[in-house]
């Protein structure tokens, strides 16, 4: 489409992300200051000028002219009984459907368990769940699917933002190889119905995703830029790779409390004689990991004691 101007008219605004909701304005406006502060325009139909067109030519005009449609789905406030979004969003949605089948990026909010209505049909929706008192949980995914779209660019034009982009993209990128190679592979070490394992680990996943916010917060609301803005990044990195050593050292303890257990309550005390090389070598890393001072060297001898662990136990079991 066009833009749309006249002699006397200036030609309606670009937008690289069209923020649509129902009541929730404090959350449009801190999702529109955080797109802001990495060089990125947000805005919300009603604070776009209209070009002279009605409210319904004006909604269809931005939505097919956007970078992308963000919908956020929150329950109605004015109903809080009900597990519904004001009628308005599902209206907004079924648009976005309409005009931009294919690419519908959309924030549905949670409150405790219940998630709020989407329509039966999700093709073509992008969904991140949310809740508002932890929003920051949701802000990697919401990054990594703008990121994917090319929206943080180092190719923007403003030098300053173009910094704190490609700083944020840095740190970005950072955290996911965190996640990819030490959490991730971690998690998937936790004994099977180990809850205090698990909970030890969501624990120190929930700070791990503050981290992110801390960054997001330094950049929209202290408005941090250069080496004051790497300098929080850097920091908040350091935290995370300190959280990832813990996760990995959960996962550790149980491992070798479970192998404990088993001999102690398995009556299998010649079997376990028989592995009891294994076990003193899965020990003695663990001690290894807790003396070392160096982060990854720390994760990479857990890792190992872990290993050991899962094969005595392996072996124990086949006795």
């Amino acid at each position: 489409m066009t833009k749309r101007s006249t002699k006397n008219q200036r030609p309606l605004p670009d937008v690289d992300i069209l923020i649509l909701h129902g009541q929730s304005i404090d959350l449009v406006n801190y999702l529109i200051s955080l797109l802001k502060s990495i060089n990125i325009t947000a805005n919300n139909v009603l604070n776009l000028p209209s070009g002279k067109m009605d409210q319904e030519r004006k909604v269809e005009y931005y939505l097919r002219d956007c970078g992308l449609p963000l919908v956020l789905v929150t329950f109605d406030e004015e109903d809080p009984t009900s597990n519904k979004a004001r009628p308005n969003v599902y209206d907004e949605l079924a648009r976005c459907r309409s005009l931009r089948r294919k690419d519908i990026l959309v924030l549905q909010e949670r409150r405790k368990s219940t998630l709020v209505e989407l329509p039966s049909n999700p093709v073509g929706l992008v969904i991140i769940q949310f809740e508002r008192d932890r929003f920051y949980l949701a802000i990697p995914q919401l990054l990594n699917e703008i990121h994917s779209r090319g929206f943080i660019s180092p190719k923007r034009p403003s030098e300053t933002t173009l910094e704190a982009g490609s700083t944020l993209n840095d740190f970005m990128d950072e955290m996911d190889k965190l996640w990819d190679k030490q959490f991730d592979i971690a998690w998937k070490k936790i004994n099977w119905r180990d809850y205090a394992a698990e909970r030890n680990f969501a624990e120190t996943l929930d700070k791990y995703f503050q981290q992110y916010h801390l960054v997001v917060d330094a950049l929209v609301r202290e408005h941090k830029r250069g080496d004051e803005l790497k300098a929080v990044c850097d920091s908040a990195y350091r935290e995370a790779v300190t959280l990832a050593v813990r996760a990995w050292e959960y996962v550790a303890d149980a491992k070798l409390k479970k192998a404990d257990e088993m001999i102690d309550t398995t009556n299998r005390s010649v079997s376990a004689l028989k592995c009891q090389d294994l076990y003193e070598k899965a020990a003695e890393q663990l001690r290894s990991a807790k003396r070392q001072m160096n982060p990854t060297d720390k994760m990479i001898h857990f890792a190992y004691a872990i290993d050991l662990v899962d094969e005595f136990l392996k072996k124990l079991r086949k006795q």
